[in-house]
């Protein structure tokens, strides 16, 4: 079981990782979650977009 640990000013990756605000929507996992959580709730315009993670991996990201 997963309990958050961020401050209020930190994004909750929801893995145990903290993230500072700036890192958000940002097409890049910074949270290493392959969920891309830190990119979800984002202003992207709608279509496909591509995040990048670490692995150097790009994950697809629709927004309708």
């Amino acid at each position: 079981m997963y309990f958050a640990v961020c401050t209020a000013d930190k994004f909750d990756c929801g893995n145990g990782k903290c993230l500072e605000m700036s890192l958000l929507c940002n097409y890049f996992d910074n949270c290493g979650d392959k969920e891309v959580s830190d990119e979800k709730n984002c202003s992207y315009p709608e279509g496909e977009h591509y995040v990048n993670t670490f692995e150097g991996l790009r994950l697809r990201l629709k927004v309708k």
